[in-house]
């Protein structure tokens, strides 16, 4: 039996097979793109070739059929004429590559003249397919999608998305070149071929699902080599194609405007959140939320930023700090930067944005629109968060208005939390240092308060997060934290050496997953150590259940953290007037209240095997 590939071992050969085809496609990009399209055709060839051969089988079975009439028996005992039809509806069905529809707010052509102007312009220049439809969403982003109505077989219906925050966000040269990016996604034969590489990527993912839930193994096993392989391969040609869309842009519009779109999206991108819309939606504000205008006042939040120049240079050497990685076809902002030979600056204040510009006198109506129905989405849950602030903030005065000696440890944790929900993680922050002073062995406090330290780049936060790497179902949280931090950094060599334990934790969980979700008779099964009262609590809720004579119970000896989450194995003994397994079993799931996973088996029932190891080695509770 071969050993499992882990999650580190897999990645450095997708990284290793990108860097091959990275290689290629600079210096022999025509040899590249044929051995890209070979590879996709060939995976059409094992498919169809199959399909072929499963038809010519089905029609043997049915000549057999028609000539002897004996091996119908045959046939059917076997299966071979249901399995058959089947498996060929299971290939074709997984080639109609199917892709959700964008659903958003559909832009008109009437309605929206300058808008479809400049489309149609950067379409003529790009030679591109027709856009079909313009979505607006409340996305910070811009995209376009391919929706196949064929399948892998194409025609395909193409549909612009435009993000109304990034137009809020974006001057009209900006977004111009924004869009003059997405649309040259579409452009000339290059991208085109491009294009199909990407449905092909997404339909070989869909056949090795599609293989997986129809129980053919054997395909399945194919594919899902097949699948990552070539989505290695082919990653370097959607990289290639990123730096060709923003060179389009930079000839279409400008370098220096697609620079300033760039920085302006990972800016905002990083700063949105925390200095808009958490202070929007924040339950201490005292005004009716229902008066306010979310979009109209984000309008105005970019026209003049509630943020200072130290927090939006800040944001940009975060962003400037992130280096290009195969965890994502764009690459980094630096990068895409430096190809356009221009430097990252702060974004200069709007004159105006480009949704005025491309909306015209519809401005307005879309603000409102858009408020209307973030509204209706969100006002109800802002009312009762308030309605749950003031009962939080009631419950935290009078936590406070205790004596510093009278509280428990419990309520000196909840003062933290309360704090933390009411005034900000920043106050809660010195009360869990506060709290870890008195009580280190806090690990969960110890894992949340390093994950804040470093959110505010204090290196500090890594102490705390090695404490609480003590408890398993923690480290991959600490590894998580600690990897973004250093990626931030720029520190390549702390952020993969993070990287590679949280890999490491990954395929642990996995294993501690896989040993948790099955008992056999060949596990090794040990004494219960639920403590009497807990015992005596069990045995009151399964007495009450008519059908059970005798109730024993053990653990299950487990290889990876045993004592963070045991396994308990409960064999019963149904009485002679209720013999039914599987009923009897769903009456005790669904009567007894189990703090722990546990499994039940009946004496004499499908596991009567792991039952009898459970009566040898666990405790009978009656």
């Amino acid at each position: 039996m071969s050993k499992p590939i882990s999650t580190t071992e897999r990645r450095k050969s997708f990284e290793r097979l990108v860097h091959e085809a990275e290689i290629l496609i600079a210096s022999h990009p025509k040899v590249y793109r044929c051995k890209v399209a070979g590879l996709a055709l060939l995976g059409y060839l094992v498919l169809f070739g199959l399909v072929i051969l499963l038809v010519g089988l089905l029609a043997g079975c049915i000549g057999l059929i028609i000539i002897s009439h004996s091996a119908i028996l045959f046939l059917l005992k076997s299966k071979l004429i249901i399995a058959l039809p089947i498996l060929i509806w299971v290939i074709l069905k997984s080639l109609w590559v199917s892709l959700p529809a964008p659903v958003g707010y559909e832009l008109k052509q009437k309605e929206f003249p300058a808008l479809f102007a400049d489309i149609e312009q950067l379409c003529a220049q790009l030679h591109t397919a027709k856009i079909h439809q313009v979505i607006l969403t409340d996305e910070f982003n811009a995209a376009i999608t391919q929706i196949p109505r064929l399948g892998v077989f194409g025609w395909h219906k193409n549909v612009l998305v435009l993000g109304l925050p990034l137009l809020l966000a974006l001057s009209p040269e900006q977004a111009r070149a924004a869009l003059a990016h997405e649309l040259g996604h579409l452009s000339g034969n290059h991208s085109r071929f491009n294009a199909w590489i990407y449905r092909v990527r997404k339909t070989w993912y869909q056949v090795a699902s599609a293989f997986e839930q129809s129980g053919a193994s054997f395909l399945g096993k194919f594919f899902n080599w097949y699948a990552p392989y070539f989505n290695a391969y082919s990653f370097a040609l959607a990289r290639a194609n990123e730096y060709e869309a923003d060179a389009i842009s930079a000839k279409l519009t400008s370098a220096e405007a697609l620079a300033q779109c760039l920085v302006a999206v990972s800016t905002y991108g990083n700063l949105l959140v925390k200095h808009y819309w958490e202070p929007f939606i924040d339950p201490g504000n005292h005004q009716d939320i229902t008066l306010q205008s979310p979009y109209g006042g984000l309008a105005q939040f970019f026209y003049h930023p509630s943020v200072s120049d130290d927090a939006m240079r800040d944001s940009i050497n975060r962003t400037y700090a992130l280096t290009t990685n195969h965890d994502d076809t764009h690459p980094a902002t630096k990068d895409r930067l430096a190809a356009l030979q221009v430097s990252a600056n702060i974004p200069a204040l709007l004159g105006q944005n480009a949704a005025q510009v491309w909306f015209g006198q519809a401005y307005q109506k879309v603000l409102d629109d858009f408020d209307q129905e973030w509204m209706s989405r969100n006002a109800l849950d802002l009312k009762e968060q308030a309605i749950y602030r003031q009962k939080l903030i009631q419950e935290l005065a009078e936590l406070q208005a205790k004596a510093a000696s009278e509280l428990s440890r419990e309520q000196q944790l909840r003062i933290a939390d309360l704090v933390t929900y009411v005034r900000g993680k920043s106050a809660g922050l010195e009360l869990y240092k506060a709290y870890l002073e008195q009580y280190p062995d806090d690990l969960e406090v110890q894992c949340y308060t390093g994950q804040l330290k470093l959110q505010n780049r204090d290196a500090s936060g890594i102490e705390h997060l090695l404490l609480a790497m003590q408890k398993f179902s923690l480290i991959l949280a600490a590894c998580e934290a600690a990897y973004h931090y250093y990626e931030e950094l720029g520190n390549k060599a702390e952020a993969l050496r993070w990287q590679e334990r949280g890999e490491a934790q990954i395929d642990l969980e996995s294993k501690a997953y896989a040993e948790r979700s099955v008992v056999l008779s060949k596990d090794t099964l040990l004494p219960s150590d639920l403590s009497a009262a807990e015992q005596e609590d069990l045995c009151r809720q399964l007495r009450q259940i008519k059908g059970i004579k005798h109730v024993w119970i053990c653990k299950k000896q487990l290889e990876i953290a045993p004592e963070e989450a045991p396994v308990n194995v409960l064999a019963y003994q149904g009485g002679w007037w209720f013999p039914n397994e599987a009923k009897l079993t769903k009456k005790i799931i669904d009567s007894v209240n189990f703090e722990i996973t546990t499994f039940l088996v009946m004496k004499a029932g499908s596991s009567k095997a792991v039952a009898k190891q459970v009566i040898k080695a666990g405790t009978q509770l009656f």
